[in-house]
């Protein structure tokens, strides 16, 4: 298979150059842009976004047998049936409306462009692509990465993005511009700002450490390596090099290490780390563990990703744009009590984070809990909860329980306070009615189809958050035997807390509330998309 067959991104116009090509362009040429209309090479830089008015370059380096657009591409099932709606971008899919007739298939969801492009539409974009020569330049040569670096006229701000080692591509190229008297290179060194690095090797390595580590690269990848022409010493010598350089210039550091074994053939480590813990950890820079294999760690779906939220944040503060001062303000990023579309406008995620990490918290650790949002968890740790993420949202991960107090019924019960306190419930005041007459029709079909119709109408973050929570709910309801919530009784726990009256409450309209969710969990598939 052709690099040609692969898609570069949702758009039609960007594609990928032919291998054959790629061997033929000259090395002095590879330095090109793709304005919307042209290719991803397999050599050298290729410009992927401009804008009008830049204020950083942000270049992304593959690692060992990777290519500058397939390492940085995940594959997704999704819907292909039209174009999206409501309020597009990269959350678009989560804001469709569901037909009846639909078409699925698998796409490529390219995160430089497809998510990056959309959080910094003020960075130009780079992808850089390399053979292994690169690689396996002596301590004394100039770095190609850094000759086709020569070629850019910088923005004052300049970010890497690496995977395994094009990490030690991108180090060896800064320290080479660090002890450089080319006044381009003194350039290059006073505006890189930081690095990320995904399953790079930080720590000193020896023949057979990184012996294995190759080998495991070229089990991952198929790619042929030459192992004898990689120096030990000049990967360990830059290595120690460039940490001095991180603390002396303060550079901003992000690194994600592997923490889930990826199955390979190489015979000795059928299921393996590929760059175990102790050797990708770089001391005294933020680590962060991510729950996805090797290969996997760099590629994303969508904004809501573990890794990629961390990527966003350090990039936020290389470009003076973090949050940080903000968190100085008292409430500058407030969850509790904001309205959903404030929420969208201020965080643009299409599902509140609150209601995220709730959700996925109890798929982990509660869907077999006997109660699960029946019961109440402790008021105490609840408190201190709503504390968290009204500081900063982005910095809650509930996906290891200590962040919780191991108290899974205080999440539950944080999901329905944070539902309570909305300025304008889930179903809005403004539809209230409209839903309430909805369940009061009496066949089961025509009261599906009156109540997906009124689901239509929600605001986009009240579409996306509802078919999270439904989807969410019905999973819960499928452990009935072991957690005793049905969907009736879900829909009792949460339909007053997702539903308020407009005028002077009808105690009738309770069970009517009851019965809107309860339908709609009940056909969720037919209502939402589940992927």
């Amino acid at each position: 298979m052709s690099w040609g067959d692969f898609p570069a991104s949702d758009s039609p116009k960007l594609s990928i150059e032919n291998e054959d090509q790629v061997e033929e362009a000259p090395r002095t040429s590879n330095l090109f842009e793709v304005d919307g209309a042209s290719t991803i090479r397999r050599d050298g830089l290729t410009l992927l976004y401009k804008p009008l008015s830049p204020i950083a370059d942000i270049v992304f380096v593959h690692g060992h047998g990777g290519h500058p657009y397939l390492t940085w591409a995940k594959e997704v099932w999704a819907d292909t049936t039209s174009e999206p709606k409501g309020l597009g971008g990269r959350m678009s899919h989560l804001f469709n409306r569901k037909d009846k007739l639909e078409t699925f298939a698998y796409r490529k969801v390219f995160w430089p462009l497809d998510l990056l492009k959309k959080d910094f539409p003020d960075c130009r974009i780079w992808t850089y692509g390399y053979d292994r020569e690169s690689l396996n330049e002596h301590a004394g040569a100039t770095p190609e990465l850094l000759a086709n670096l020569r070629w850019l006229q910088f923005y004052k701000n300049l970010i890497f993005i690496t995977h395994d080692l094009g990490g030690l591509l991108v180090k060896r190229a800064l320290v080479h511009a660090w002890s450089s008297t080319n006044s381009v290179d003194q350039d290059i060194k006073r505006y890189t700002k930081g690095v990320v690095f995904f399953g790079t090797p930080h720590r000193s390595l020896d023949d057979r450490v990184l012996d294995t580590i190759l080998q495991k690269l070229s089990s991952t990848t198929g790619a042929d390596f030459d192992t004898p022409n990689l120096d030990v010493n000049v990967i360990n010598t830059c290595n120690n090099k460039f940490s001095k350089l991180v603390v002396k210039h303060s550079l901003q550091i992000l690194n994600i290490q592997e923490g889930d074994r990826l199955q390979i053939s190489h015979p000795s480590n059928a299921s393996s780390l590929v760059v175990p813990f102790p050797i990708s950890r770089f001391d005294g820079a933020q680590n962060i563990s991510a729950n996805v294999n090797h290969a996997d760690m760099c590629k994303f779906a969508n904004q809501l990703e573990y890794g990629y939220r961390f990527v966003r944040a350090m990039l936020s503060q290389c470009l003076n744009k973090s949050s940080a001062p903000a968190l100085a303000q008292p409430g500058a990023k407030k969850v509790f009590g904001i309205s959903l579309m404030d929420l969208f406008t201020r965080d643009s995620l299409a599902v509140p984070m609150v209601v995220y990490q709730c959700i996925q918290a109890v798929e982990l650790f509660g869907l077999d809990i006997e109660g699960i949002y029946r019961a109440t968890g402790s008021i105490a740790h609840i408190d201190k909860l709503v504390e968290l993420f009204d500081a900063d949202p982005l910095q809650v991960d509930f996906r290891y329980p200590s962040v919780f107090f191991r108290d899974i019924m205080a999440v539950a019960s944080l999901l329905k306070r944070f539902f309570r306190e909305l300025p304008d419930p889930l179903f809005p005041r403004n539809q209230y009615q409209d839903f309430i007459k909805a369940a009061k029709i009496k066949d089961d079909v025509l009261r599906r189809d009156a109540l997906h119709a009124e689901v239509n109408r929600l605001p986009d973050p009240n579409y996306a958050t509802l078919r999270s929570l439904v989807l969410h709910l019905h999973k819960v309801q499928l452990h009935k035997d072991k957690n005793r919530m049905t969907a009736g009784n879900l829909a009792i726990c949460f339909g007053p807390t997702l539903m308020e009256t407009t005028g002077a409450f009808n105690i009738d309209d309770a069970r009517w509330q009851v019965r809107v969710l309860d339908t709609i969990v009940g056909n969720v598939h037919f209502i939402f998309d589940d992927d």
